[in-house]
């Protein structure tokens, strides 16, 4: 597999289309939007859907819900994030067909360096107030939330690798205090990416009970299909149904039976077709293993609330390294984007006097056409008069 591990100054060189694996994570989202603004034509995939892959198919990008290998087929690159199996069938397929593939972290310092002359992105900059003032009096966040910590504890960690990559220790400037106050707190960043893959799912290996149940919940919904199919094989019951498939009606599993037919496959009725020809019957067979795997989910959801709870803990003991990080880097955005500016407009420092006279040399309005303006010259003295 032909794999981008670390900064190349040619990584995007004919480069058009670009897939992202799990494009709905909170990290994924910055990078495509960067991207797709620049002209390049964007394409994902996740399991779930969401706000973000809502937002993103609102800028246009094409959005796959489901892995598969046909995704990739057309791309020029391949993105994944740390959180997916290096045996993803995307990755696999990227292999296969010989397509690049990069891990998102080393894409985003690579567009960082590309597209901002400061060489630092402060892209995924979050105001966690909010979620702070939450932790501060014992509440619990949710996985929105921890996401846009972990955002900004990334962002903070980017910053300060580029604040000590540029750092003499004989030579400090104004802004050295700034990159060194900052505090990645790494191993809680680590943690969160670890146990919440987006912001509608969290890892199987986030706890160990958690690991328990899915594995539970999934060899169940094996046994329950096991039996529908076993139905729906039977000569007799096949004349019953409408089509020969399994739906779910208000989380259970049923299958598609003839109106006609409703005496002659016993069980509970949840839902009608809109012309009352089909009705949608959970078999008796299984009604006990939809509700082994209703509580199961139950058991999913409480552990799940255990797993953010835990995290929030952790998070707790660092709300004033978080406060602190969020203003630093406000400030550090702030500066770098006004010298961004004054480099775009080729803007000089003013030079200070205490003589009461001000001289304006090739002096340019920053709103007007660039290429068709005249430069001012203007000077005024203490004596003049207007």
């Amino acid at each position: 597999m032909f794999m981008y591990t670390d900064y190349n100054q040619h990584l995007l060189d004919n480069v058009k289309k670009i897939h992202f694996i799990g494009c709905g994570g909170s990290g994924m989202y910055p990078l495509i939007q960067i991207l797709a603004a620049k002209g390049y034509e964007i394409s994902g995939s996740d399991v779930l859907d969401g706000s973000i892959i809502r937002y993103e198919r609102e800028m246009g990008v094409k959005v796959s819900l489901g892995h598969s290998a046909d995704n990739v087929i057309g791309t020029d690159m391949v993105v994944y994030s740390a959180a997916i199996s290096k045996d993803n069938v995307e990755l696999n397929a990227a292999a296969s067909y010989g397509i690049p593939t990069i891990e998102r972290s080393v894409l985003l310092g690579y567009v960082s360096r590309l597209y901002k002359d400061s060489g630092v992105s402060f892209v995924g900059i979050h105001n966690v107030h909010a979620s702070l003032k939450r932790l501060d009096i014992g509440g619990a966040l949710n996985t929105t939330e921890l996401l846009r910590i972990c955002s900004l504890l990334e962002v903070a960690k980017r910053v300060k690798a580029y604040g000590r990559s540029g750092m003499d220790n004989e030579k400090q400037d104004s802004l050295s205090s700034l990159f060194a106050g900052i505090e990645p707190v790494s191993a809680l960043c680590d943690e969160i990416k670890r146990c919440i893959l987006s912001e509608e799912e969290i890892a199987d290996d986030a706890s160990p009970e958690l690991f328990k149940i899915r594995k539970s919940i999934r060899g169940m919904n094996d046994r329950i299909h096991a039996q529908l199919t076993k139905l729906m094989n039977n000569s007799t019951t096949r004349t019953y149904l409408q089509d020969a498939v399994v739906t779910m009606r208000d989380g259970r599993y049923c299958l598609p039976v003839k109106a006609e037919a409703k005496g002659n496959v016993p069980g509970m009725m949840h839902d009608q077709s809109s012309t009352g020809s089909t009705l949608f019957i959970e078999p008796m067979a299984i009604v006990k293993l939809n509700n082994e795997i209703r509580e199961l989910e139950i058991q999913e959801q409480k552990e799940i609330e255990a797993v953010l709870a835990s995290l929030s803990n952790q998070t707790a003991p660092h709300i004033e390294e978080l406060q602190l990080d969020m203003e630093l880097l406000a400030q550090l955005d702030f500066i770098f984007a006004k010298a961004a500016l004054s480099h775009q407009y080729r803007c000089t420092a003013p030079i200070f006097n205490d003589k009461g006279y001000i001289n304006i040399k090739d002096g340019r309005h920053p709103l007007l056409d660039q290429k068709r303006l005249f430069l001012l010259r203007y000077g005024l003295e203490k004596t003049s008069t207007c």
